[in-house]
C-alpha cells in the first residue's frame, strides 16, 4: 500500500478498508470503492483510447506507481454468455488496433521451418511408438486405445503438413503481415461486466503481433469447455481472419501433442484429452471447410 500513498493522498481519499486480490489492491473509503493496480509502464491505455478502444475501467488518475481506477459492480452471469462477451471484446482490439508490418521473407520461413520439424519429429515419434506397441503380445489400456485411434494422430500431422506448406507458398515472397495489439492474457476472468459495460482487467501482457496467437491461446485453453466454432463465428463478424491467417491457424491447431504411454494411474485419461482435442479439431476444420464453399458457391452464384 506504500508505494500508492501519494497516488492516495494527492486524491484526497481516506482508506477505511484495504482488500488484495491477485494484483489488485481494492480501497473503501468515504467517497466509494476503487481499485489500484500497478502501473505497467508502457502507456497502453492511452494507446487503446486513441485507437477509440474504451473496453476498460475508467482510469481516475495514474503516477508513475500506479493507476487508480472507479470500482464496477460486477454482474454475475453464465459462463458460456461470458466466453461470448469475451471473443466480442478480443475482435474488437484486435480490430481497432490491426495494421500491416512489414517483415522479410526470412520470418515466414523462421515459421515454416519450425512447424515442419516439429511435425517431422512428431511423425517419427508416432511411428516409432505405434511399432513397439503392436508388437508387444499384451497393450496396456492406455496402448490399446492409442493403438485404436493412431488414424486420427497421422491425419492431423499430415494435414497440418499440407496446410503449413499451403501457407509457405502464399506467403513466401510477402514483405508484409497483419498484426494487432495482443491481449496476450486469454483468461475470461479477467472480463468482467457491468449492467451497461463490459470490460478487460488486466493489459500488463499486451504485444503486437498475429491475432490468430490469441485465437490460439483461446483455443488450447478452453476447447473442451466452450464451442468453439459458435465462439470464431462471433469473433469474425467483428474481425474477419486472412486467407493466410485462417491457414496456418489451421495448420497449427492440427499439430498434435507428443502423448507419452506409461503406467501412471492418469495416463488413459490424459491420452483420451489429447485424442479428442484432434476430433474437436476436426469438427472445426469441417465447419471452415463447408464455410469455405459456400463463401465460393455464393461468389460462383453471383457472376
Amino acid at each position: 500500500m506504500n508505494k500508492y500513498k501519494n497516488l492516495i493522498e494527492k486524491n484526497d481519499l481516506k482508506v477505511n478498508k484495504v482488500t488484495i486480490k491477485n494484483n489488485l489492491t481494492f480501497i473503501e473509503t468515504p467517497l466509494g470503492k476503487f481499485v489500484i493496480k500497478d502501473n505497467p509502464g508502457n502507456n497502453i491505455y492511452d494507446y487503446l483510447l486513441s485507437r477509440g478502444f474504451e473496453y476498460f475501467p475508467r482510469i481516475i488518475d495514474m503516477d508513475d506507481e500506479g493507476i487508480l481506477f472507479e470500482y464496477i459492480d460486477e454482474v454475475d452471469y453464465d459462463r458460456e454468455e461470458k466466453a461470448q462477451d469475451f471473443i466480442k471484446v478480443l475482435a474488437l482490439l484486435h480490430a481497432k488496433t490491426s495494421y500491416f508490418k512489414r517483415i522479410t521473407p526470412n520470418d515466414n520461413k523462421e515459421i515454416y521451418e519450425k512447424i515442419k520439424n516439429k511435425l517431422l519429429d512428431l511423425n517419427n515419434y508416432y511411428n516409432n511408438l505405434i511399432s513397439i506397441i503392436e508388437n508387444q503380445e499384451y497393450m496396456s489400456p492406455s496402448e490399446y486405445f492409442l493403438a485404436r485411434n493412431i488414424s486420427i494422430v497421422f491425419s492431423s500431422i499430415n494435414y497440418s503438413n499440407s496446410k503449413i506448406d499451403e501457407w509457405y507458398e502464399l506467403v513466401k515472397d510477402s514483405d508484409k503481415k497483419r498484426v494487432s495489439t495482443l491481449y496476450n492474457d486469454i483468461n475470461i476472468d479477467t472480463l468482467i461486466k457491468s449492467k451497461n459495460h463490459t470490460y478487460l482487467t488486466s493489459f500488463d501482457n499486451v504485444i503486437v503481433d498475429s491475432p490468430i496467437n490469441d485465437l490460439l491461446s483461446f483455443f488450447n485453453r478452453y476447447i473442451y469447455e466452450f464451442d468453439f466454432i459458435s465462439l470464431i463465428k462471433v469473433y469474425e463478424k467483428i474481425f474477419p481472419l486472412l486467407n493466410d491467417e485462417n491457414i496456418l491457424f489451421n495448420s497449427i491447431i492440427t499439430i498434435p501433442d507428443k502423448i507419452i504411454v506409461n503406467n501412471n494411474v492418469n495416463n488413459f485419461k490424459n491420452i483420451k484429452k489429447n485424442i479428442d482435442r484432434l476430433y474437436l479439431c476436426l469438427n472445426y476444420l469441417n465447419f471452415k471447410e463447408k464455410e469455405t464453399k459456400g463463401t465460393k458457391e455464393n461468389k460462383d452464384n453471383e457472376k
